[in-house]
């Protein structure tokens, strides 16, 4: 799969060395890491939303958007492409545990839900504006 998507860590200041390490295994630029810019902070929707609604560039096709606090696995862009490859109208949610505990209930890693509460979301770049609106 050609690289279709880019990536956007939202966070604060005070996680920086996190972001500074995910920001390099994903060669990452600056541009890439959009900050909380509210003097005393709060909810994290908003750097979320703000990450989310940034300038998208030609011939991106998803958007992931990832928190300051995520680290990631061996093999994430790898993951994420195959992701993306296979369902490329779908939003897919990732996260943080290793699915092999589902064995047996639902050994497929890959299932339904209804809601936007994952530590990374991968967005069809064209649904983004609708679902914020």
């Amino acid at each position: 799969m050609d690289k279709s998507y880019d990536i956007k860590i939202y966070g604060c200041h005070s996680r920086d060395e996190n972001i500074n390490l995910c920001k390099g295994i994903l060669n990452l630029k600056d541009s890439d890491i959009v900050y909380d810019d509210r003097p005393t902070g709060g909810n994290a929707y908003y750097t979320f939303r703000k990450a989310l609604l940034e300038p998208v560039p030609k011939g991106v096709t998803h958007r992931l958007v990832l928190p300051d606090d995520m680290q990631l696995c061996e093999g994430f862009q790898d993951k994420l492409e195959f992701l993306i490859d296979k369902f490329p109208k779908k939003v897919i949610e990732l996260y943080p545990f290793d699915y092999n505990f589902l064995e047996g209930i639902n050994p497929n890693p890959y299932y339904r839900v209804i809601t936007l509460a994952a530590c990374g979301i991968v967005f069809p770049v064209q649904i983004i504006k609708e679902m914020i609106d």
